[in-house]
């Protein structure tokens, strides 16, 4: 008996505030399952974590910041040593931002309407929510063939280029593009595709999906600040599908 009372003594008691109730109520469903859980955890060692999970946040060493690694949550606590107590202040969800890897497919000859795209979708790479890829990362002495299918099988969204050198590359059609609608029918990546060029559309098997400017006026027909407003709408667009 005296065993089991010095066991159950070892467990802090806890208390919550209110801000920490309230807080609780905003987790997400999952986590407010799991936190009685992590509490305990808590409860029965509140300083036997590494200094990467939990943080002093006051000048007294007795308010600490408590990283969980999963369910990935924060828990904010101030602990009494004297009541042997442990009050919970607040509970915080951690969100992490995912990147979307968006798969850009294009003919070489098309490579200056690349830089172009590049230059538009930088805000969006800068900012975290894309990560673009295409095959000009691909380096000396890679597998080419293995990379690019890699590639595809990260992506959550591919961004085609068409035009007619698009069209008549055999690697794109045989290849990339074939694996770019599996993807697309079987995984759900997004497809958008830019008209960079004339090309004959009805060939490709395009005509579902979103083309991100007018076809019958694609991208070579414009110059100077008129292409540049064409590259904005299709800017706007991507923007608006990667956020949605």
């Amino acid at each position: 008996m005296a065993e089991l009372a010095t066991a159950e003594f070892s467990v802090w008691g806890q208390k919550e505030s209110s801000a920490a109730l309230e807080s609780r109520q905003g987790l997400p469903t999952d986590i407010q399952l799991a936190l009685p859980n992590v509490l305990y955890e808590i409860c029965a060692g509140p300083k036997d974590y590494p200094p990467t999970q939990l943080k002093p946040i006051n000048r007294a060493g007795t308010t600490f910041l408590y990283d969980h690694p999963q369910p990935k949550v924060q828990v904010t606590f101030e602990l009494d040593e004297t009541e042997h107590t442990i009050y919970f202040m607040h509970y915080a969800a951690v969100t992490v931002a995912v990147r979307k890897k968006v798969f850009v497919s294009y003919a070489h000859e098309d490579a200056e309407v690349l830089t172009e795209m590049r230059k538009w979708l930088k805000p969006l790479e800068r900012s975290g929510i894309i990560e673009l890829w295409d095959d000009s990362e691909i380096h000396a002495g890679d597998e080419w063939l293995a990379v690019i299918e890699e590639q595809l099988g990260l992506a959550r969204l591919a961004l085609l280029l068409v035009s007619d050198s698009f069209a008549g590359s055999d690697f794109i059609m045989d290849k990339e593009l074939p694996t770019i609608l599996q993807g697309v029918e079987g995984k759900g990546v997004r497809l958008l595709w830019v008209a960079v060029s004339h090309a004959p559309l009805e060939h490709l098997g395009l005509a579902k999906y979103q083309g991100l400017n007018d076809p019958d006026h694609p991208l070579e027909e414009f110059e100077g600040s008129a292409r540049k407003a064409e590259l904005k709408k299709v800017y706007q667009k991507i923007e608006a599908a990667v956020k949605a």
